[in-house]
């Protein structure tokens, strides 16, 4: 069974991605058109979306998963204004069935049976931030705000 992950991206598309399609689905024209696939065939994954630290771009973000051989730590990004796939630094450790989550202080890979990580949008490599905190696998994570918690 392939896992599938959705992200929001410039609000106002939805990008459904799973082990061997990508599609986009246009919410204000109400069409959707098929993308080139992950590089690497994967399932269990985590996505997201960060702002590129040059362009300002929103990326999408795919991390880790299963690939043939078990839990990998790959990553890859989709630059929508270059329709394409390419990848960078890879996770610290192999992880899957976690999240991602974006919150003003950055990109972060939670659960997955490991420690928090999180990408340094400039260098786009992973560093583990939170040694007492642990996420097992199938989480997921969102962000709230100051005043929510």
């Amino acid at each position: 069974m392939m896992f599938h992950c959705t992200v929001r991206y410039l609000d106002r598309f939805f990008m459904v991605i799973d082990g061997q399609t990508t599609r986009v689905y246009d919410t204000v024209k109400g069409s959707n058109e098929f993308l080139p696939p992950l590089l690497k065939p994967v399932r269990s994954f985590g996505c997201g979306t960060f702002l590129d630290a040059i362009t300002g771009e929103e990326l999408i973000l795919v991390t880790g998963g299963r690939g043939g051989s078990g839990n990998i730590a790959d990553c890859q990004v989709f630059t929508p204004s270059l329709g394409v796939w390419t990848t960078i630094s890879p996770l610290n450790a192999p992880r899957a069935e976690h999240s991602v989550v974006t919150t003003v202080d950055g990109v972060f890979a939670v659960g997955g049976g490991g420690l928090v990580e999180q990408l340094n949008p400039t260098t786009l490599t992973w560093q583990s931030v939170s040694p007492d905190f642990w996420a097992g696998k199938e989480v997921a994570a969102a962000a709230v705000p100051d005043d929510a918690v």
